[in-house]
């Protein structure tokens, strides 16, 4: 008459406890939606008229690289995730499809992002290689279809995913810990 333990007992470690790599990769899947929105922005800054010599630009290009650093550090928690899985394969019971569709999800986020960052790095270079126009050089011009108030709502929206960064930040160190603990046992 004895059914055993009860199934939650033995429905393995994701079930037991929220999956650490799952919860970074939802912050770093997010991170780069905002990180892409800011590509965008700072794209189409970098074609316009005004260009480089905006500080909308240069918040931009600083908020975007953050952002880049940000994913980045996050990637390697990512990566220690996998190998602390890959060490104890029975305590995770996680197959080797999910462990190569995990590497294969820090891969690619870490050729986009590397992507994002040969871009603006190229830009950069190229821009302070030779002189710029005297139209590039009028600094605090309004760009057409952007009016003030459409980059301060613009900006608000943007500092409120950096509180989400804030966010994903403490999250890094919580599954740091909670990493240390699984390990340790």
């Amino acid at each position: 008459s004895d059914s055993g333990p009860p199934p939650s007992a033995c429905s393995g470690f994701s079930r037991r406890m929220e999956d650490p790599f799952q919860v970074v990769k939802d912050e770093v899947q997010h991170s780069l939606s905002v990180v892409n929105e800011l590509h965008k922005r700072w794209k189409e800054i970098h074609k316009s008229a005004a260009g480089a010599d905006t500080e909308e630009y240069e918040w931009t290009k600083s908020e975007l690289l953050s952002g880049l650093r940000s994913i980045e550090w996050d990637l390697k928690d990512l990566e220690e995730t996998i190998a602390i899985v890959q060490s104890n394969r029975a305590k995770f019971g996680l197959s080797d499809e999910e462990i190569e569709s995990r590497r294969r999800f820090v891969d690619d986020t870490r050729s986009s992002i590397a992507n994002i960052r040969a871009e603006v790095t190229s830009a950069e270079n190229d821009s302070t290689a030779s002189a710029k126009p005297a139209s590039r050089r009028a600094g605090g011009v309004t760009l057409p279809g952007l009016g003030k108030k459409k980059g301060k709502e613009e900006r608000e929206s943007l500092l409120a995913s950096e509180s989400a960064a804030a966010s994903s930040t403490l999250t890094s160190i919580k599954v740091r810990v909670f990493l240390r603990a699984i390990t340790a046992t």
